[in-house]
């Protein structure tokens, strides 16, 4: 969720998740794949052409795809709540009126729309949460709320208010101007110069230490929730949005699978226990991503992004693999070894244990062998790997992206880290 219409981490040729599934329905003598991005149900090639079989047979298979494309092509269009918003709709608050624009971004969570304030004529980001999502919206709106014992100079999106309005929660947010990824993805994802990522870094550490100082984690740090105010006017400027995941690091539940695989912590995707170090690793994940205009780690597969993760840093600790809930999905040992180590499992092994199908990532991940490869993968005056910028941006990005989070520096100690890689300076 966000107050950007990208909603996804499209950007630098990902695979892109299909959103099919296997369904078995009742009395069906086949499993269609459900497509359910495009709502329709793709009947199996050898249904068609098993010439083997007697003609009642497919009769019988036909009249059971029927059946399937009625529930999933012939069903009628089913609105969601926040179809009921429309442009040109007013939102009222108890103090504010709000006419709809045009919408920003859609989302499992609802909608975000443009706005106009009709009494300060001020432009609004107004997120429409879907009735479902009710107890979410209100934990989002309860750290919002938390949010305004900070500073206004901490480099977090503004929260204005929130209002009830045909049964969905409205929140109300000053409007910004548009995604680092959408930044990026405009100018065909050509990487960042480190003074232009050093503004930015800087900002986005502020803003986490300000968070990490009320005991806040975001839990979706990407480029998508980082979003340039004004560039035009205040280049790289930003501001971190979409609270939609923060909590207290408390209350996050081991094994909840919180931030976007690519940027995911490693104490995470193993079900260590998470304090706000993991805002960290994400915000590392987002340096690189502006440095190479290419995720660090891949998005789509959690054993792939481990993989590379391990290619790149080692294998996580033995104190962090024994203490993991879910360290057995990517890592096995000998069973009649009490002293055996851990290794990762390969492919075919996470397959058969987890029930699917690898796709192997090919990116510009595999060129590395460590994180010091990162600085050779750029032309120009930019390739310099002596330059004093340039090694102070990869000896922070390595201090950020240690595996035990109890080892990875946090905002307070990296916004002095030496060399002063997160200096202030103009663009």
């Amino acid at each position: 969720t966000g107050l950007t219409g990208s909603q996804k981490l499209d950007g630098c040729e990902e695979e892109v998740e299909e959103g099919k599934q296997k369904s078995r329905l009742g009395g069906s003598l086949f499993f269609p794949d459900t497509c359910l991005c495009e709502g329709r149900v793709v009947l199996p090639q050898a249904t068609l052409t098993d010439s083997t079989q007697p003609p009642e047979h497919f009769q019988r298979k036909w009249a059971s795809f029927t059946k399937i494309h009625q529930q999933f092509v012939m069903a009628p269009t089913v609105r969601s709540d926040e179809d009921d918003f429309l442009t040109a709709d007013i939102l009222s608050s108890p103090l504010n009126r709000y006419e709809i624009h045009k919408i920003l971004g859609q989302g499992v969570y609802g909608k975000v729309v443009e706005c106009k304030n009709l009494d300060s004529k001020e432009n609004m980001a107004v997120k429409i949460v879907q009735k479902n999502l009710f107890a979410a919206a209100i934990k989002e709106v309860s750290v919002l709320k938390n949010l305004r014992q900070l500073d206004e100079n901490n480099n977090l999106v503004r929260f204005i208010e929130y209002f009830h309005q045909k049964g969905c929660i409205c929140l109300v947010f000053e409007k910004l101007d548009k995604s680092l990824h959408d930044f990026l993805k405009e100018r065909s994802f050509n990487p960042l110069t480190v003074p232009e990522i050093r503004v930015i870094a800087q900002q986005m550490l502020v803003a986490l230490n300000a968070l990490k100082s009320i005991g806040v984690t975001h839990g979706d740090i990407k480029p998508d929730n980082i979003m340039l105010v004004n560039h035009m006017a205040m280049p790289f400027r930003i501001k971190l949005i979409d609270f939609g995941l923060a909590s207290s690091a408390s209350e996050i539940k081991l094994c909840t699978k919180i931030q976007a695989v690519g940027y995911r912590a490693p104490e995470v995707t193993l079900g260590c226990p998470i304090n706000e170090a993991i805002d960290m690793w994400s915000l590392g994940c987002v340096l690189a991503f502006m440095y190479l205009g290419r995720h660090l780690y891949p998005l789509r597969c959690e054993y792939e992004s481990m993989r590379i993760l391990v290619k790149l840093h080692g294998q996580p600790d033995d104190n962090m693999l024994n203490c993991g809930l879910l360290t057995r999905d990517f890592f096995t040992k000998d069973i009649n070894s009490l002293n055996a180590p851990w290794r990762m499992k390969t492919q075919v092994e996470y397959s058969l244990s987890q029930g699917c199908t690898v796709k192997p990532s090919n990116d510009i991940f595999e060129k590395f062998a460590s994180l010091d490869d990162i600085a050779k993968t750029c032309d120009g005056e930019k390739c310099d790997t002596e330059s004093e910028d340039t090694r102070a941006f990869i000896s922070l990005l390595k201090h950020i992206l240690r595996i035990n989070p109890e080892k990875r520096i946090n905002p307070r100690q990296a916004l002095g880290h030496p060399p002063p890689f997160t200096k202030e300076s103009k663009i």
